[in-house]
């Protein structure tokens, strides 16, 4: 049997033993090269192997996520819930109803007295009672003052009677003069005699006048048509010039006087129409005075409002001016339902602010009010122009809730 030789071995013959063992160290070299190599083709592949199925999964997981994002937000849009809104509109400024109380006041009022000193006599009228112009009041004991208007009667006939005698007596002394039979100075003292006659006849008449004004102020009368108020006298009281006895009013214009705040005042001019609340209906009244002097008590301006012709009212009664004070106040109007409890006892409205292209979700502003009737609030804060306010279901959401703006919806239909 024949055995097979290395022909390359046979060809360079025999071999010692360190050739052999080089040979053998080379060819363990290589070997271990080879499994590097594929041990490093292998890590490869398996780390390739890795990635792709890291890059698969992490696919999957997006792809998932996708489809679960996109399930929520149906699930979201299916439960929003459904509110109102207004558009925020921003305004300058405000108007807030205001009303100034007033008294009723009759358009001319007097205390009557007499002029002279005298005991009451006679009082024709009561309280309440309405009267004339002219109308006898009451009097006073007229008999001192009748008597010494007889003595006056009397003086000033006697006065009368001693100037005719002058004047006689100066047209004789005027004819004897011019004769030659009296002299000039006789002449000269008739007609002194005749300028003291008359003097003496002016006096009498003058003290006749002031006797008669007297007796006609021994009578009070009515000084227009009226109504008594008030009697301040008995029967028999004996009264001085300084005594007022009696008021009297006049019904024949109904006024009223209402205390108005200085710069409320300067908002009014004569002429103008002013709404008044008298026993519980709005009368229209005009202004007939804005008096030009200010209280010191009470720091206000009186306004005198007269009201039409035939309106019934009272002195002392009271009535109101109803006006409108602007208010410089950059702000928004909004249903006080709009109107939720914040922080610290203040109001916030509640913005159904858009998310997303079809998604709106609740934001709250904080505000402050700065007035509302019961119905609208006039507020400021943390809204701008155009903000979505929702005026129904605030109670039915929260900040951060997605909800459906019925709105919006009803406009776009």
């Amino acid at each position: 049997m024949l055995v097979g030789v290395d022909k390359d071995k046979a060809s360079k013959g025999p071999t010692s033993p360190k050739e052999d063992a080089k040979t053998e160290a080379k060819k363990s070299k290589g070997a271990r090269f080879i499994t590097r190599v594929l041990n490093s083709a292998f890590s490869l592949l398996v780390i390739a192997g890795i990635v792709g199925v890291a890059m698969f999964a992490n696919q999957r997981i997006q792809q998932d996520a996708a489809v679960a994002s996109e399930a929520a937000r149906a699930a979201q849009v299916a439960t929003a819930v459904p509110v109102r809104t207004q558009v925020a509109v921003a305004e300058d400024a405000f108007l807030v109803p205001r009303s100034y109380v007033g008294l009723i006041v009759p358009d001319r009022s007097v205390s009557l007295g007499f002029e002279i000193n005298g005991r009451v006599a006679t009082r024709h009228v009561s309280v309440g009672e309405r009267v004339r112009q002219g109308d006898l009041l009451a009097t006073l004991d007229q008999r001192r003052t009748e008597a010494n208007l007889i003595n006056a009667r009397a003086s000033r006939e006697r006065a009368q009677a001693v100037l005719a005698l002058r004047e006689a007596e100066a047209e004789r002394m005027e004819t004897l003069v011019e004769g030659g039979i009296v002299t000039q100075q006789a002449f000269d003292q008739a007609g002194s005699n005749l300028q003291a006659a008359q003097a003496d006849l002016d006096s009498a008449n003058a003290q006749l006048r002031s006797l008669e004004i007297d007796f006609e102020d021994t009578q009070l009368l009515a000084p227009f048509d009226g109504e008594v108020t008030a009697i301040n006298f008995d029967l028999g009281d004996v009264v001085a010039p300084d005594r007022q006895i009696l008021t009297m009013t006049s019904r024949s214009q109904t006024e009223a006087h209402i205390g108005l705040p200085v710069e409320v005042a300067e908002g009014f001019d004569v002429g103008d129409r002013v709404s008044i609340v008298h026993r519980g209906a709005v009368v229209n009244a005009e202004v007939s005075a804005v008096v030009s002097r200010v209280n010191a008590a009470t720091q206000t301006i009186d306004l005198v409002v007269a009201f039409p012709n035939g309106t019934v009212a009272i002195e002392g009664e009271r009535v109101a001016l109803l006006t409108e004070q602007r208010v410089e106040q950059v702000g928004f109007w909004v249903p006080t339902g709009a109107l939720v409890s914040d922080l610290k006892g203040l109001f916030a409205v509640q913005i159904a602010a858009e998310a997303s292209d079809d998604q709106f979700e609740i934001a709250r502003a904080p505000v402050v009010v700065h007035f509302t009737d019961g119905e609208v609030a006039y507020v400021s804060g943390a809204l701008a122009e155009g903000d979505q306010i929702v005026t129904e279901g605030t109670n039915r959401v929260s900040p951060g809730q997605s909800v459906v703006v019925a709105a919006l919806e009803a406009d776009q239909q």
